[in-house]
């Protein structure tokens, strides 16, 4: 097992990806979550664009100025409402990778997500398992 940190823990380093590294757009309010993905998109891709934004307006006004390729979304924002936090970015962001994220373990979290427009979900329990690296890979390929 390698020990990335304090709180991530993998079987492997995930593979760099071979294509042009992406721009990431991390949304999220909780600043020790949004260090955890961030980490582990890193790992992913060491040389991508990673921006981070604590709410929903804070991610408006980046897209506006970048160029984003994909968008790992927290369902719970102090200016969103849930899983129609999705629908709402999803008129600004267009038809970019919406991956929607939460703490939430409840089927219907992931559901309304997708029904709001997100094109996949993860738990943020799931963040540091292959999981993650696969649905990154299947959003940007």
């Amino acid at each position: 097992m390698k020990k990335l940190s304090e709180n991530i823990v993998t079987d492997k380093a995930p593979a760099a990806f071979t294509s042009v590294d992406p721009t990431i757009l991390i949304v999220d309010d909780s600043s020790l979550d949004g260090k955890i993905i961030e980490r582990q998109v890193e790992l992913i891709w060491p040389k991508a664009k990673i921006l981070s934004a604590a709410s929903l307006m804070d991610a408006y006004d980046l897209c506006r100025h970048e160029n984003i390729d994909i968008c790992l979304l927290d369902l719970n924002l102090p200016d969103g409402h849930g899983a129609a936090s999705v629908l709402e970015f999803r008129r600004f962001f267009g038809k970019k990778p919406i991956i929607a994220v939460s703490g939430s373990d409840q089927a219907d979290v992931a559901i309304n997500a997708r029904k709001f427009g997100a094109d996949d979900f993860i738990q943020k329990s799931s963040i540091t398992s292959l999981a993650f690296e696969n649905i990154l890979r299947q959003h940007t390929a």
